[in-house]
């Protein structure tokens, strides 16, 4: 039980935390996703504007002349136009077209639009429109535009701002596009953008910024699989300190249980043994039966919180042999079937043959027993009762079915395997019990590393207890 403790504590953290780091990285890849797509849309809305070029957004732009003050900008470096240049309609300065010294707009705000553009002539810099209108932004976009037909279709393209993609692929990019009836999406790396009037498809190169996405994430899970396997190699290493308190308390109750019981033996035989004295010199009254009858009860009671104990010991030495499986399921049940055409019950068994497994013959034996006598004691008169034995390849399935005087529901078949449980249906009847047996049967299978379980069927007036042997341990 310690180890399955400790097994489930380490799954249990291991699962948080991989839960927690799924959330982090996953929001943070969102994140930087939809940070990488609206700067391209923000970049196609531009091209949008331009008509195709960042002229009104960043005049220098490649392709697009020189803003006045730059190199190789007309009027060099007192940015005017030069002779017989015209500036732009609405440019500060009139026909000189000039910045004054400091960078600024002599009269306000310059053209809509227009990098710089301040009111008050404040000065132009370039980081107040950092990833928005960045001045590098038009050297490193590579973009494309296809135009659409009426019906649709692409008609043409323009490939010169992009080296990597022919204008036979644009125009495929481009009916791809148009086909998907989305105003923005992805066609593979390209990014597009339909113009408002329905007539371009603008395709913006995010290949550089993709792949930057998937190194960070990348690098990111690897990051994070690193940081598990270390928590993993820190809890294996940590949990036997962590559970050693509730190891230490479970040990001792096992031993004072173990102990109470070999304690409690020699004075019930004694009381026993005082009983039947009693009834040889003074005879038999109501008295001494009801000694004789309670110290049986506390025997028993004994006996079962010793087994039980026993067989929740991990390390406990087991005779571990190969037995026939259908074999012992005809001979658990054919004692039954006299107990069953008394109490006018019926037994069925259905059991297949051949099914042989390796384990502790005597608790296997002990499983089917306790099933059994379960089914008979808690099913009504004229109830049914099947045992059902089948083979699953490597495992083998036992089912021991009864009908019951009252509905069982779900919850009770929860707690079923809980130490002195017992439902109403099961205080009810007649054979009373401590409420250990399935509890025993329970270790006995967690023993044999397998599984046990109870649900209603037949709308909840039967009870199927189904367990789950593996061939070989």
């Amino acid at each position: 039980m310690i180890n399955r403790l400790r097994r489930n504590f380490v799954l249990v953290a291991m699962l948080s935390l991989l839960l927690v780091l799924a959330v982090i990285l996953g929001t943070s890849g969102l994140v930087n996703y939809l940070s990488l797509t609206r700067r391209a849309d923000q970049t196609l809305e531009m091209l949008e504007n331009g008509e195709g070029g960042f002229g009104q957004m960043f005049p220098g732009g490649p392709g697009q002349g020189a803003y006045p003050g730059s190199p190789g900008a007309p009027g060099g470096s007192q940015g005017t136009f030069g002779e017989g240049s015209e500036p732009p309609e609405g440019f500060p300065g009139g026909s000189q077209g000039f910045y004054e010294d400091d960078g600024s707009f002599p009269d306000g705000p310059g053209p809509e639009g227009f990098p710089g553009s301040r009111p008050g002539g404040e000065q132009y810099r370039s980081d107040d429109l950092a990833g928005r209108m960045n001045a590098e932004l038009p050297y490193r976009s590579r973009y494309f535009s296809v135009a659409l037909a009426s019906d649709g279709t692409a008609s043409s393209a323009d490939t010169d701002r992009i080296a990597a993609v022919t204008e036979a692929e644009a125009l495929e990019l481009g009916e791809k596009a148009a086909a998907t009836g989305r105003r923005k999406g992805f066609e593979g790396v390209y990014r597009f953008r339909l113009s408002a009037d329905g007539a371009t498809l603008w395709f913006l190169d995010c290949s550089s910024e993709l792949s930057s996405f998937r190194g960070d994430l990348r690098n990111g899970i690897l990051i994070a699989l690193g940081g598990l396997a270390a928590v993993l190699i820190l809890l294996i290493l940590l949990s036997g300190r962590i559970v050693r308190p509730l190891a230490e308390s479970y040990e001792k109750q096992k031993r004072f249980i173990t102990n109470a019981g070999h304690e409690l033996k020699t004075p019930l035989a004694i009381i026993n043994a005082d009983t039947e004295v009693l009834e040889l010199d003074i005879g038999g009254n109501e008295f001494l039966t009801d000694i004789r009858r309670q110290t049986g009860k506390l025997s028993a009671l004994t006996a079962d919180l010793i087994t039980l104990s026993r067989m929740e010991e991990e390390n406990r030495p087991r005779i571990l042999t190969v037995f026939s499986l259908s074999r012992m399921a005809e001979e658990a049940s054919d004692p039954y079937r006299a107990a069953a055409m008394s109490a006018g019950k019926t037994l069925k068994k259905e059991i297949a043959e051949g099914v042989d497994m390796q384990g502790d013959e005597a608790a296997v034996a002990q499983i089917f027993g306790i099933l059994l006598d379960n089914a008979f004691k808690y099913s009504p008169e004229n109830g049914t009762v099947t045992v059902r034995l089948e083979d699953q390849g490597r495992s083998a399935l036992i089912t021991v079915e009864n009908d019951t005087a009252e509905p069982v529901t779900r919850e009770e078949c929860d707690r079923m395997f809980e130490r002195f449980y017992r439902g109403d249906a099961a205080r009810s009847a007649s054979g009373g019990g401590f409420g250990l047996g399935l509890a025993i049967a329970s270790a006995a299978v967690s023993a044999h590393k397998g599984k046990i379980g109870a649900e209603p069927v037949k709308d909840g007036r039967a009870l199927a207890v189904r367990v789950v042997l593996p061939k070989n341990l």
